[in-house]
């Protein structure tokens, strides 16, 4: 009786772990992309500046 209990607690434990190891996954992913679209976006407005700076010289 014991052992089948077992074998389904660590059943769950199994997918409990697989489960937070995939949001973990798909948090790492989200704040990757994050972090980029932050960089790109920086980069364009600094870009952007440059060029009026350059359209305002001309």
């Amino acid at each position: 009786m014991i052992e089948p209990a077992a074998q389904g607690l660590m059943m769950e434990t199994a997918q409990a772990a697989t489960m937070s190891a995939q949001t973990n996954y798909y948090l790492y992913i989200v704040i990757f992309v994050f972090i980029i679209s932050v960089i790109v976006l920086g980069y364009c407005i600094r870009y952007r500046k440059k060029r009026k700076m350059k359209l305002k010289l001309l």
